[in-house]
């Protein structure tokens, strides 16, 4: 029965992401900006910082400059997996380690969800453990 409830849930979020999407994912770059989602993030950040603990990425993302605009942020969770599966990578490839998003684990004090880029797989891990930075709009 779980197992069942699990794949209902894995189809549902799979239809939600297509329907905010609106076209195919093949088709669309980080610099598009016709979405389905007027609050959706528009750019991912060619910034890759490595090696930044959490409070560091959010700083790096906040004082960041690029392609002319300044008003950059870490992303959540759900943001990191929606930039993930709508655009191509901004440079090429998917950073092939953690990236910090936004996102409280509740379940531990002081942990961040973190996205392993290049893979799509979530982990939690503590404030304080450095990981890579990417920034979006």
């Amino acid at each position: 029965m779980k197992k069942h409830l699990f794949l209902l849930f894995l189809v549902s979020v799979v239809i939600i992401i297509q329907s905010a999407i609106g076209q195919n994912s093949s088709t669309k770059t980080a610099g598009d900006s016709k979405t389905a989602c007027e609050n959706c993030i528009t750019s991912i950040s060619t910034f890759e910082g490595s090696s930044l603990t959490w409070a560091a990425c959010a700083d790096a993302c906040f004082n960041l400059e690029e392609s002319g605009f300044s008003d950059w942020r870490m992303p959540s969770f759900d943001e990191i997996v929606y930039y993930r599966t709508a655009f191509a990578p901004p440079d090429g490839s998917w950073i092939n380690q953690n990236v910090w998003t936004s996102t409280l684990w509740t379940a531990q004090v002081g942990s961040w969800i973190v996205l392993y880029e290049s893979a799509g797989s979530w982990n939690n891990v503590n404030y304080s453990t450095k990981n890579s930075c990417r920034c979006v709009r």
